[in-house]
C-alpha cells in the first residue's frame, strides 16, 4: 500500500504512537495523533496484590497486551516479587509486540502463535497439556474473553485480574 502523502489518524495513545508514527513518517506519510483511550490504572489493586502474593501457585502468566505486562510486572515489583519466582513459570504472549515487552522486563516467552490472536493462543497451548492447569491473566477492563473460555475448555484454571482501565481520554 503506497502511504506516499496520505494522512494516517493514529488513535493511540500518545506516549505510545512514537514508534508508528516514526514509521510512517519513514514511508512518507503524515500521522495525526487522535487518541481514543487513555490508560490508568485499575480501580482497586486488591485481586491483582492477591495473585502477586500466590504466584507461585500458578503453572503460568498469560498476556494479551503491551499494556497489560508494563501494568503487572510494575505492580509485582512493587510488592516485591522475586523475579526468579515468576521466571519459573511459563509465560505466554498473544502477539510479537507483547512478547518484546515481556522480553525488556527481563523474562522469556515459553510460546507465541504464527497467528496474533487469542484463540491461536489458545489452539497453540494444545501441545501442552494445560488441564488442571492454573493460569494468572493480567489484563485490562475491556480484555475479550476468547482466552479464558478457551483454557477453561481445556480444563485449566484462569484467575484474571484487571492490571489496567482503558478510558475515553
Amino acid at each position: 500500500m503506497n502511504l506516499l502523502a496520505k494522512t494516517v489518524l493514529v488513535t493511540r495513545q500518545s506516549e505510545q504512537a512514537a514508534e508508528f508514527v516514526d514509521e510512517l513518517a519513514r514511508i512518507g506519510a503524515r500521522a495525526l495523533v487522535v487518541p481514543m483511550i487513555r490508560v490508568i490504572e485499575p480501580d482497586s489493586w486488591e485481586e491483582c496484590d492477591r495473585a502477586i502474593a500466590r504466584i507461585g501457585f500458578y503453572n503460568g502468566l498469560v498476556f494479551a497486551s503491551a499494556n497489560g505486562v508494563k501494568a503487572f510486572f510494575r505492580r509485582a515489583a512493587e510488592k516485591g516479587v522475586d523475579p526468579q519466582s515468576v521466571r519459573s513459570l511459563g509465560i505466554y504472549a498473544v502477539g510479537r509486540k507483547t512478547q518484546e515487552t515481556i522480553e525488556e522486563q527481563g523474562y522469556t516467552v515459553r510460546f507465541i502463535p504464527d497467528n496474533f490472536s487469542a484463540e491461536s493462543l489458545v489452539a497453540g497451548l494444545e501441545a501442552w497439556d494445560v488441564s488442571g492447569k492454573r493460569f494468572l491473566f493480567p489484563r485490562g477492563n475491556l480484555g475479550r474473553d476468547e482466552l479464558i473460555s478457551g483454557l477453561k475448555d481445556r480444563g485449566a484454571v484462569v484467575d484474571v485480574v484487571e492490571v489496567y482501565k482503558n478510558i475515553a481520554p
